[in-house]
């Protein structure tokens, strides 16, 4: 078998590899349902949790506490 058929024959088997592993079925893909709705029972609103830092920088239990308190004034 000389090079130039053993070339020829290699690359036909390499394209009929190729070949025949794309020709799976297509999975078809579910689609996931729409996740349920869940409440947060720790959730504050976003005032009320700015409203907290703010006490808590005021505290002076900080050392950004005074910086707050001389930016505030």
């Amino acid at each position: 078998m000389s090079t130039k058929s053993f070339l020829l024959l290699s690359l036909v088997i390499v394209f009929s590899i190729s070949l025949s592993a794309c020709q799976d079925a297509e999975t078809e893909v579910s689609k996931n349902p729409l996740p349920e709705e869940t409440t947060q029972l720790h959730a504050i609103s976003t005032d009320k949790a700015l409203s907290n830092l703010d006490n808590f920088l005021m505290d002076g239990s900080t050392r950004g506490g005074t910086l707050t308190q001389r930016l505030l004034v």
